[in-house]
């Protein structure tokens, strides 16, 4: 069982530039939230950065079931060393390769890590790209 969480967890960090790669025909996807009991995909960022929002482009890789429909956004600032909450978004069914966007209110300052959490589906999900926006 240890194995295939870890195989589960390789994959995943193998794949997760994938969700920043400019390319909508391929996907970050994750089967290790079901053995892992959590699902999570983070970033560093260059500098600090001022967070107005974010948005998903849906996975076309797998059905439509396997899209992201609640996430948590925690952030770490410049200097920070625990995770703060930044938001639970919601998103609705995606059309076509369309992007939902989500947004900070208020904005988030000094971001230097960014991360979200996948709270629905809970079994298996993944995104084709995940944008920031200042």
């Amino acid at each position: 069982e240890n194995d295939s969480i870890r195989r589960d967890l390789l994959t995943a960090i193998d794949r997760a530039h994938l969700a920043i790669d400019g390319e909508i025909n391929t996907t970050w996807f994750t089967w290790g939230v079901v053995s892992a009991g959590e699902c999570w995909w983070a970033t560093t960022l260059p500098a600090p950065t001022h967070l107005t929002g974010f948005s998903l482009t849906r996975q076309t890789t797998f059905g439509s079931s396997y899209n992201v429909r609640e996430a948590k956004v925690k952030v770490k600032k410049e200097g920070d060393t625990e995770w703060t909450e930044a938001g639970l978004f919601r998103f609705g069914s995606f059309k076509g390769n369309d992007p939902q966007y989500a947004v900070f209110i208020p904005a988030v300052e000094n971001v230097k890590e960014f991360r979200i959490d996948i709270v629905s589906p809970a079994d298996f999900t993944g995104f084709a790209e995940l944008d920031l926006y200042q």
